[in-house]
């Protein structure tokens, strides 16, 4: 985390909610990327309350920092052969 840990040192709290996750990491990530990789079981440790997802900022940039050059969390490569080539068009 070494390249990212000054969005840490400049994050006013412990604590990133996903509405706020552009915000963090200066407009490369969006609320909706991190809903997606959560979804495909790849995304950064995650809390909820109630409602609300949140996420430790040493956590969040940590994930970042780790998925810097990575576009294989999409959720596909979780997927079966068969199921992945559906969704890839390549299937029945």
């Amino acid at each position: 985390m070494k390249r990212l840990h000054s969005l840490v040192e400049k994050w006013p709290s412990a604590i990133v909610a996903r509405s706020m996750v552009s915000e963090f990491s200066g407009g490369v990530l969006s609320p909706g990327t991190l809903a997606n990789a959560d979804s495909a079981g790849c995304g950064p440790p995650r809390m909820k309350f109630r409602r609300k997802v949140a996420y430790l900022a040493t956590d969040l940039a940590r994930w970042m920092e780790e998925h810097l050059d990575d576009t294989s969390c999409t959720g596909l490569e979780r997927l079966e052969p068969e199921r992945r080539a559906e969704k890839e068009g390549g299937g029945k």
